[in-house]
């Protein structure tokens, strides 16, 4: 054997040969396998052992024998030296055992913040990232979420290291992609006024009423914004169309929006109001939605005189009439009448809103 030094390499076990050695056969086993170069998850214990030249007597083998790895290591040598009795040099193989039981750390992070009120209404990108002290970060996942709606969705995902050893983590978010229902969206009119009605959905955080006209002009105002189920507009003129857009928002910003036009005009159209008749008179109303008959009362001097109930939106008034066990007929004066719309049967005696009064004069 050459004096000088050499070296030779068996997977991880780096032969060393001093000046002066001798040849020897060595042996390195880890968990009673190769030591290869891979990293460790758990103990490693470390075998070296050694046959010695023939006809030399060791001396001192230092280093030799078992060695067992349990903590984390980025690297961990072990050398088998033999040292023969008279000299002689010795013959040193080292084993470099690396180990690694730590799974990464993981944080997480959406590709953009919530999109109202810390909910999300649109698929969301998150991205996981990790720190490994020890083998060091291979690679880490990313995930979109899409749905279902939940007010605790989440996302898992994690990273692994050069190890093996992985780390996972769950990202928690809001999300809620579906818009709020809006139904039974109806209105109705009468003398310079407009009534709103609707029905939205538990989830609705805030309705909207938008008006085309406006209140200055032709350009759209938002004439209602809360949370209740109708709108009064009492900002109209008679015999202009207008156009109302309810707009019903969820706390995720998603919207649902119906439109529907309303003329207001008086409901008590015949006869005009403060009109003249003679002899008799014709009362006629725009008809109620789900109006089964009416009430109709006619009042003169503030007193009532008159109360009847027509299956139509119109009633002809007699000359001459009982009422409250008096008898009662059209004379010169004027006179008020009223008109309610009677819901269901009318013994149910169920109502609903007073349709208006008007006025006409008898001559």
């Amino acid at each position: 054997m050459k004096t000088s030094l050499a070296s030779l390499v068996v997977a991880t076990v780096v032969l060393t040969v001093p000046q002066g050695a001798t040849a020897a056969s060595f042996a390195a086993s880890c968990n009673g396998g190769a030591c290869g170069g891979a990293w460790y998850r758990s103990s490693v214990t470390v075998v070296l052992s050694y046959t010695p030249d023939p006809g030399k007597q060791v001396a001192s083998a230092p280093g030799c024998g078992s060695h067992v790895v349990s903590g984390d290591t980025q690297g961990t040598s072990f050398t088998c030296t033999i040292n023969y009795v008279g000299g002689g040099g010795a013959f040193s193989p080292t084993v470099t055992v690396r180990k690694d039981s730590t799974p990464p750390t993981v944080t997480a992070s959406a590709a953009r913040g919530p999109d109202a009120n810390g909910w999300y209404n649109k698929p969301v990108h998150v991205t996981f990232s990790g720190t490994d002290g020890t083998s060091g970060v291979n690679d880490c996942s990313s995930a979109d979420y899409s749905g279902p709606d939940s007010a605790s969705a989440s996302v898992s995902g994690g990273c692994t290291d050069y190890a093996g050893n992985r780390g996972t983590l769950s990202f928690s978010l809001k999300y809620d992609a579906t818009p709020p229902k809006l139904t039974n969206v109806a209105v109705l009119t009468n003398d310079r006024f407009v009534s709103l009605t609707w029905k939205a959905s538990s989830d609705t955080a805030s309705v909207q009423v938008t008006r085309s006209p406006g209140t200055s002009g032709a350009a759209p105002s938002v004439v209602y914004t809360g949370q209740a189920s109708r709108f009064d507009d009492r900002d109209v003129q008679n015999h202009v169309k207008y156009m109302y857009t309810v707009t019903a928002t969820d706390q995720a910003a998603n919207q649902t929006s119906q439109s529907i036009t309303a003329t207001p005009a008086p409901a008590l159209f015949a006869p005009k109001a403060g009109a003249t008749v003679r002899g008799t008179a014709t009362l006629a109303w725009v008809p109620y939605r789900g109006a089964t008959y009416y009430n109709v009362q006619l009042f003169r001097g503030g007193k009532k005189i008159l109360s009847a109930w027509p299956r139509r939106a119109k009633f002809r008034l007699a000359r001459s009439w009982s009422y409250n066990k008096r008898s009662f007929k059209l004379t010169r004066g004027t006179y008020e009448w009223r008109v309610w719309p009677g819901l269901g049967k009318r013994k149910a005696h169920r109502y609903g809103p007073l349709l208006g009064h008007s006025t006409f004069i008898v001559r």
